[in-house]
């Protein structure tokens, strides 16, 4: 290939070659299957970099070139072919050559086309990386090319470090039992991989963590003279020419440098030294004197981002290094309170400020740093950071703070009321999904929790005053609305920790009920708040205005503003799920919940508005058991419609109708028969969400097995044809978590299914009973549809060898084998020989088992279990480890196959066994309870008849040598199955 195919292959696949838009997506197909050709041939990765060298060639294919590079490598660089060992070592030096580059497009390119090699090579096989580029950051700044080079290595660090700080938090994520509140969004996502961390990984953090100082040291050092000369700048005059003299990389690598530095410390890599600490305030205060008091300087903007860099890791930097923050932590508290009370002072401030948003978030993480917690035993040894806090959360600014969230920050902003105008359903759905760190509000409202929870004696009678002077001022205007607004938000975000400081009786009569019928202009504002707090407050209602309060809630389901009609349904679920909920007292208002939910239902586009209006539906089945009977055609319509609606999507809702259909399976199933549309519903349900790919598998899987399980037998045409898609999710490879629930299904389908449908079942069952037997799951079902098929189904038993085998296996390791598992299997094997007895001879021959060492390992073990149970003298023990409602059919099976077994060898060795099958066979009847409803559909013949016509078979086959060998079993067992010798 040449480097002019190459460059006319980007170029196509770029879409940067003229013609029609048919030839250019044909030119574009075979560029793509030329671009994959070339990949696998060795030297194509050299040349790629050689076009990015070449400044000839022109930005732009440069670009293309490294872009195409970084993808490229990061796929085949481990695959073994297409890049040499030798071209490798040629590539790690091509890439480090580049690090001067120039142009903004290709140079942002090459820290990530470094990062897809490093990846895979750092350090093992690329050692020196983080010498080579703490080299390059030693070169004096003396030109315009070395600030480019400098720049593009922080960048790169940024790139590697940020690699390690991931593998750090999965590290810490691995290390916890499950995630934390609180836990950061990094640590929660990282736990995700946690578990699938390699000891290569692991080598890269140790050999990090032994650089990092060095190479904390080498970025500060490049670092600092630049976020000089940009303090410089920002100092400086708006219109002095000191203010515009400022090279724009030494801005950016002021930005990235900062970035790299603060990443390594969050990650303990590094200590968090005093000087660092001195400039992140030191600066964030001449920056931001620059970026909000000056915004029309020059580096405002420059400013700006280095405050928003600076304090946005704050909370990181103190959650990793406690009591290295604290001595500053009163420092940043006033600095932020500073600002906030200029931000609330400012009336053209912006809802979504960002240095304000870091502000209140700032205060949140403070308040509840788990560090910064006296201990109780010896209180004299108080954190420096609490003495910090006391110091400046002083009772006076409590009462501030109190008072600047509840009527500055808490109140709706304009930009969310035209939201609310404007789009509804987007304004519901943005409300309740949106991370609280996005907004004013959502983070005012979650420091309001922090500040009553902290500091409940100074915030909480500023609050009641705060509710009482609101809840006394007449709604003159739309500020007022907005001002009740606030501190019933403040009510409902309060909750448990204000209970005692409202009197909540009082204030749902004369206020909350009030509001939520009235039809005044404005009104819906404050019927949103009330149906907050009564989702919050559910379970505070008394008993007298229970009614009036479903009364009220079935009202706003049908109001003509879609954000009431949905709170509405979120407070109503509360209600219904709360502990103290009667259905009695709520019976005369389901039949009106039901028309209204599945019409808010019907209106409801947004997947999580969905979700909520479903789970007022589950709530409501838990609730009325079989009461729900009559409503469930209603019901059934509603969800259909919606499932009709949302196939194709990657639907939220799709999972939740399933888990519907499952509650209201749930409820259903306690009459019988099934009410007429439900099951047709669930098969189509299962039908369309039961593919392997689908994202509601899971549910799907649940909902399944309910309704293979509850409806009656015979089961219906449908649900048996449901199996093929059973063999399409196995044929899949399915995810673990989804092994068990399939297997599960297989089960129960062959011990439900009828005897016809077994037949067909048998060869798609065979790989499933193998895996579930060597993951050692549902072993009581597993074995119960094993007996089943091999009583069932002629010839089932040489079809099933593999499974034989592994049954062969366990038994031999019965060390390793659970004794339920071992009862089971022998109780299989007993079966088969019941069924086809010289089946079973042949699969112990292939086995290599001998027959006598196998009844004999088969005697042993019950004997050893034969203990009578101290608990309960009529029984065994053995029957605790299988289960009183299984133990009779596993013991009987056990005893007749004995019996048969000894009768129908010629081998006189193994008739000495035959006394032990006529003890057991006393021992079952006597010690055994047997189940009234007959047994496993095996028959109901007496177990001492059918053991005594097994061994009149052999008395029959061997004659007078097979009595002598029953002479030496007790007379009292043997009169016990009514043999006379």
């Amino acid at each position: 290939f040449t480097a002019e195919q190459v460059v006319r292959n980007l170029a196509l696949l770029s879409g940067q070659c003229g013609g029609s838009e048919g030839d250019s997506n044909q030119q574009r197909h075979r560029a793509e299957a030329e671009m994959l050709r070339l990949e696998g041939q060795p030297g194509f990765l050299s040349l790629l970099l050689s076009l990015v060298a070449n400044k000839a060639a022109g930005d732009q294919v440069r670009w293309l070139a490294i872009v195409h590079f970084k993808n490229v490598a990061g796929r085949i660089w481990e695959s073994g072919s297409g890049v040499l060992p030798q071209e490798k070592e040629q590539i790690r030096v091509a890439l480090l050559r580049l690090l001067d580059e120039a142009a903004q497009q290709v140079a942002t390119q090459i820290p990530l086309a470094i990062s897809a090699v490093s990846t895979h090579d750092f350090p093992a096989k690329w050692p020196t990386l983080v010498d080579e580029l703490t080299a390059l950051l030693a070169q004096q700044p003396s030109t315009e090319a070395v600030l480019h080079t400098h720049l593009n290595v922080i960048r790169t660090l940024r790139e590697l470090v940020k690699s390690f700080a991931l593998l750090e938090a999965a590290a810490g994520a691995s290390d916890a039992t499950a995630p934390q509140q609180g836990q950061s969004q990094v640590l929660t996502a990282a736990s995700l991989i946690a578990n699938r961390m390699q000891s290569s990984h692991k080598a890269e953090r140790v050999y990090v963590r032994q650089v990092a100082p060095s190479l904390l040291q080498a970025v500060a050092k490049c670092w600092l003279p630049c976020v000089d000369s940009l303090l410089a700048a920002c100092s400086a005059t708006t219109d002095s020419a000191a203010s515009r003299q400022l090279h724009p990389i030494v801005a950016d690598i002021a930005h990235h440098g900062l970035k790299v530095i603060l990443i390594i410390v969050k990650t303990k890599a590094a200590p968090l030294f005093d000087d660092l600490m001195r400039r992140l305030y030191g600066n964030t205060l001449t920056f931001s004197t620059c970026a909000v008091g000056q915004p029309g300087h020059p580096q405002a903007q420059h400013a700006l981002r280095q405050v928003r860099i600076a304090t946005k890791s704050l909370t990181e930097l103190q959650e990793a290094h406690p009591q290295a923050f604290a001595p500053y932590l009163s420092h940043f508290c006033d600095y932020f309170w500073q600002y906030l009370c200029s931000y609330v002072g400012n009336a053209h401030r912006r809802s979504d400020d960002k240095l304000a948003i870091t502000a209140i978030s700032f205060f949140h993480f403070s308040m509840n740093c788990p560090h910064y917690i006296t201990n109780a035993g010896n209180p004299a040894d108080t954190p420096e950071g609490e003495r910090a806090l006391a110091a400046f959360f002083t009772a006076d600014r409590v009462g501030r703070l109190v008072a600047m969230l509840v009527t500055q920050l808490m109140p709706l902003s304009p930009e969310q009321i035209q939201e609310w105008q404007s789009d509804p359903e987007s304004f519901a759905a943005e409300e309740s999904r949106g991370a609280w760190q996005e907004s004013i509000q959502a983070c005012a409202e979650v420091v309001f929790f922090s500040v009553i929870h902290t500091y409940p004696k100074a915030a909480l009678p500023i609050f009641v005053q705060i509710l009482k002077a609101t809840l006394s001022e007449p709604l003159r205007d739309f500020d007022t609305v907005l001002r009740k607004d606030a501190a019933y938000l403040a009510i409902s975000v309060g909750n448990v920790d204000i209970r005692d400081a409202i009197d909540f009786n009082t204030l749902l009569q004369t206020h909350l009920l009030r509001d939520l019928q009235d039809q005044s202009q404005n009104c819906h504002i404050l019927k949103r708040r009330v149906l907050q707090i009564l989702e919050m407050w559910a379970d505070a209602v008394p008993q007298p205005l229970q009614r009036a309060v479903y009364a009220a809630l079935i009202t706003s389901l049908h109001d003509p503003d879609y954000v009431i009609r949905l709170w509405a349904a979120i407070a109503l679920r509360s209600v219904i799920n709360d502990t103290d909920f009667s259905f009695g007292s709520f019976s005369e208002f389901v039949q009106p919940t039901v028309e209204a939910v599945t019409l808010l239902v019907a209106a409801t586009k947004d997947d999580y508005a969905h979700q909520q209006v479903l789970q007022v539906v589950v709530a409501l089945c838990k609730q009325a058991g079989a009461q729900i009977a009559p409503y469930v055609g209603t019901i059934v319509d509603a969800l259909g419609r919606l499932w009709t609606k949302s196939q194709g999507m990657d639907s939220i809702a799709r999972a939740e109708i399933l888990r519907t259909a499952q509650a209201l399976l749930a409820c259903a199933k306690q009459n019988s028969p099934l009410p007429p549309p439900l099951a047709p519903f669930l098969v189509q349900l299962l039908r369309h969400s039961t593919d392997p790919s689908s994202p509601e598998l899971t549910d799907a899987l649940a909902l399944w097995f309910d309704a293979l399980t509850a409806l009656p037998l015979p089961l219906p045409q449908e649900m048996l044809q449901l199996f093929a898609s059973l063999s399409s999710l196995w044929a899949a490879t399915p995810l673990p978590e989804h092994v068990e629930p399939i297997c599960q299904l297989a089960f129960h389908y062959l011990v439900r299914g009828p005897p016809d449908f077994l037949l067909a079942a048998l060869d798609v069952s065979t790989p499933i009973f193998e895996r579930a037997l060597r993951l050692g799951v549902l072993v009581d079902v597993s074995y119960a549809a094993l007996r089943r098929l091999v009583r069932l189904v002629p010839g089932a038993a040489t079809r099933l060898r593999p499974v034989y085998m592994q049954l062969f296996e366990k038994l031999r390791n019965s060390q390793q084998t659970p004794l339920r598992e071992q009862l089971f299997a022998f109780a299989v094997l007993g079966q088969t020989a019941l069924v086809d007895v010289q089946a079973l001879l042949s699969l112990l021959d292939t086995a290599h088992t001998p027959l006598v060492a196998f009844i004999d390992a088969w005697v042993a073990l019950l004997q050893h279990q034969s203990q009578v149970s101290v608990a309960q003298p009529q029984s065994w023990f053995i029957v605790n480890v299988i289960g009183p409602d299984q133990a009779y059919a596993v013991l009987r099976t056990t005893a007749l196959s004995l019996a048969a077994l000894v009768s129908c060898t010629a081998d006189q060795s193994a008739w000495a066994r035959a006394p032990a099958a006529v003890a057991l066979c006393t021992a079952v009847i006597a010690r055994v309870p047997r189940p009234s409803g007959g047994v496993d559909d095996e028959g109901d013949a007496p177990l001492a008849a059918q053991v005594q016509q097994q061994l009149a078979g052999g008395v029959q086959a061997h004659g007078a040598a097979f009595c002598d060998a029953l002479r030496h079993a007790s007379v009292a067992d043997l009169a016990a199955v009514g043999i006379q010798l």
